[in-house]
């Protein structure tokens, strides 16, 4: 069986799926809700200030005037209030996304099989970029749809209060209508370029990040020409996929601009102006001899004002109402151009789901076991086929065996699969047909630390990480507080590295940077970043293959594999 689809709640809901920010949603719609109804007395003040401003009653008119800013104010803080609901929101997801795809992505070794098995160019830009995209904007969504029922339900009221419910039958019409206009306008394809651009801009990054790591070798080669022209050609693609964007929604942001975008010349305005003049046609007609019109200019009128705050009060009912409403269009609107990154982000989710149900699956089946054996402190292969992840056949019916002590060189020209033994024996490639038989047996490393006292890889490229010598000795473990500086000096003295110990990193000797994390508990952020030294910028590369045998030394294992070493 496949495994389930993602769906919204299990990315953003965090390890159990129930961390949805249920409470960040209430608290912004209760904002919402006391800002409507600051607002709702807000005009009802602007009217009655409007009406007594002909009248002789001045206490009375100063007190209107007084409400009407500190209204002004709470309405304010209500609106911040709720947009800091919905930054709390977005990074709470974010959070949880974050943390869950980290876990997936180091689980199981999907982060080397991502690439080498599932082909994905960039999950490392979809990871880092394209979460804090995806969580923005479906915030944003949740959020309108959350708070635009409260903000129309709330302004109809008071509209149909104060004249009838068929005064608030037109804003929903209005924007039934601009929806299927807009909706209509959508190209098709839209999600496909946006996609596109989204992954011609990630390559433009990933090629910018591999001049900077190789830059010491280009300088050397004098390749500025080649990687100049790399970039043009990666910036001209990115170019054609962002004039293909520009042209496919010139249509549909024309029909958004012309029912809402504009800030004066739209739809929405003019439909606002039209209700107000039909309100106020309405009053003069029913309530009024129409012998009293038109009104004259030299004689007062004081029935003028007072009508004149009662339409403003239900204009401004109105034309909020309108707004909650259009907050609706607006999440629809910000949904489309969601689908491009979505895409992204869910296919990061279900390939890294999909390796997690593979693994289990295949940990579950007798074949996989039956396949790898701990027969004790020995290594062998018995008729095992070398096979790519392409189905590219290497090696077959390949036989050998080490006992712990003895030695095995294996040679071939470049491409035979000499590495890709390698890659067989550490679970990192499917093993076809035959036995192997190594310590630990199907037990994976991340299932069992103490392998790296079993069998222990050395690579071609030395692994340099980022922390602090001890954590560059010792990795990938990391005894707390890091090797006292005298067993680090004993460890790198084998290698002739000790004077490593003591080259300084600005004020401090190597030795003397302590683990990571102890300055983030006295809040020193600096100290926390410097923490992260680059030993492949630091050390030559023949210090850091020396460092490399040290840590070899370090965890002394049964069984040492050295590559091209």
């Amino acid at each position: 069986p496949a495994p389930e689809p993602v769906t919204l709640r299990e990315m953003l809901g965090g390890p159990t799926g129930n961390d949805i920010g249920y409470l960040e949603l209430a608290g912004s719609a209760g904002c919402t809700a006391l800002g409507c109804a600051f607002m709702v007395r807000k005009a009802w003040v602007l009217g009655k200030l409007l009406e007594t401003q002909t009248g002789r009653s001045f206490g009375l008119w100063l007190s209107y005037a007084i409400q009407h800013p500190v209204l002004s104010m709470f309405n304010t803080l209500c609106t911040d209030a709720s947009s800091y609901m919905q930054e709390r929101l977005t990074r709470k997801w974010r959070r949880n996304m974050t943390y869950k795809l980290h876990d997936m992505y180091f689980s199981n070794m999907a982060y080397y099989r991502i690439q080498t098995l599932s082909g994905m160019p960039d999950p490392d830009i979809r990871i880092c970029s394209d979460v804090a995209g995806f969580v923005t904007a479906w915030a944003g969504v949740v959020i309108s749809l959350v708070n635009s029922p409260v903000n129309s339900i709330i302004f109809s009221l008071a509209t149909a209060r104060s004249r009838s419910w068929k005064w608030t039958v037109t804003p929903p019409l209005f924007y039934f209508v601009a929806v299927l206009w807009i909706m209509k306008a959508q190209p098709p394809a839209r999600g496909f370029v946006e996609g596109g651009q989204m992954a011609a801009q990630a390559k433009l990054t990933q090629t910018l990040t591999r001049i900077q790591l190789h830059a010491e070798r280009i300088c050397m080669l004098r390749g500025e020409g080649h990687e100049s022209d790399a970039l043009k050609r990666q910036i001209d693609a990115l170019r054609q996929w962002k004039a293909a964007h520009a042209w496919m929604v010139a249509m549909p942001d024309w029909v958004t601009m012309f029912f809402f975008g504009h800030p004066h010349l739209n739809l929405f305005n003019f439909l606002g102006w039209f209700q107000a003049c039909c309100m106020a046609l309405n009053d003069t007609y029913n309530r009024f001899q129409t012998s009293a019109l038109p009104l004259s200019l030299l004689e007062v009128t004081p029935w003028a004002a007072a009508r004149w705050g009662t339409m403003s009060f239900d204009f401004h009912s109105w034309l909020n109402g309108c707004i909650g409403w259009g907050a609706v269009v607006n999440a629809y609107v910000a949904k489309l151009g969601l689908d491009a990154v979505s895409s992204r982000v869910t296919s990061l989710f279900e390939a890294l789901k999909g390796m997690t149900f593979d693994s289990n699956r295949e940990h579950e089946d007798s074949a996989f076991f039956d396949k790898f054996e701990d027969a004790g402190p020995v290594i062998s292969f018995q008729g095992v086929t070398i096979e790519t992840p392409t189905k590219n056949v290497l090696v077959k019916d390949l036989s050998f065996q080490v006992q712990e002590g003895q030695m095995l060189l294996i040679c071939g020209h470049n491409g035979a699969g000499k590495s890709s033994i390698i890659r067989c024996l550490c679970s990192l490639w499917p093993v076809p047909t035959g036995k192997i038989q190594r310590p630990g047996g199907a037990r994976q490393a991340e299932e069992f630390a103490g392998l790296h006292e079993e069998v222990y890889y050395l690579p071609q490229k030395p692994c340099n990480v980022l922390g602090t010598l001890s954590d560059q000795l010792t990795y990938p473990l990391r005894p707390p507080g890091g090797l006292p500086e005298a067993e680090l000096r004993r460890w790198l003295r084998y290698v002739d590295l000790e004077y490593l110990v003591d080259r300084r990193i600005g004020a401090d000797a190597i030795s003397r940077v302590k683990s990571a994390g102890s300055p983030k508990a006295s809040g020193d952020v600096d100290a926390a970043s410097n923490l992260a030294i680059d030993w492949e910028v630091l050390l030559s590369l023949g210090e850091q293959q020396a460092l490399s045998i040290a840590r070899l030394l370090y965890h002394h294992p049964r069984f040492a594999i050295l590559d091209e070493c």
